[in-house]
């Protein structure tokens, strides 16, 4: 099963977190697909580039890219990160360097925005853009991974069980793992 498939998108205006679609003539998203989650952790986009096509309006000094589930203007990245700088003007095209399409995935499970999921290769960090999941090497919006198979549920919970505390916070309010058991904290 593929890592993410979706659309791959320009970011202006500041760093990938904070910064801005392109907009303006000839600009749009590309689909885009990674594939599988190699070696557990590396995933490559299925073309070796992706090309913009000719700027009919300067579109700004790219600083990132990032992954929208759709290609719709109101949607929000799922992720997002840095690339070389670049100045797009009008009748240039922009080209999205192959090492900028090469991620190496760290993240597991649920993560909220602003959590770092990995890096590309040429050094960026990715950065969760929303509340993403991955889980069983695809990542996707969190909202879009509402229906989970019993195999990631499983997984998800094993997560959740590997980060509880293994001792009574006694705060009267927190989870804990007490021999494996889910174990609620009681005030008297």
């Amino acid at each position: 099963m593929d890592f993410f498939v979706g659309y791959l998108g320009l970011i202006v205006s500041g760093p990938p977190k904070t910064g801005l679609e392109a907009s303006g003539a000839g600009y749009a998203r590309r689909p885009v697909t990674f594939g599988a989650l190699g070696d557990g952790s590396r995933s490559v986009a299925t073309s070796l580039s992706y090309s913009f096509g000719v700027a009919e309006a300067d579109w700004g000094v790219v600083t990132g890219l990032a992954l929208y589930p759709d290609a719709l203007a109101s949607s929000s990245p799922v992720a997002v990160w840095e690339t070389p700088p670049r100045h797009v003007p009008t009748g240039t095209t922009f080209l999205v360097p192959s090492a900028s399409l090469s991620l190496l995935i760290h993240a597991r499970g649920i993560c909220p925005a602003g959590e770092t999921l990995g890096q590309a290769s040429d050094g960026g960090a990715i950065i969760a853009g929303q509340t993403v999941s991955i889980l069983d090497g695809v990542l996707a919006a969190a909202s879009t991974a509402a229906t989970m198979s019993m195999s990631q549920l499983s997984s998800l919970l094993s997560q959740l069980m590997r980060a509880l505390p293994t001792s009574d916070p006694e705060d009267g309010v927190s989870l804990w793992s007490n021999a494996n058991l889910l174990a609620i904290s009681a005030k008297d």
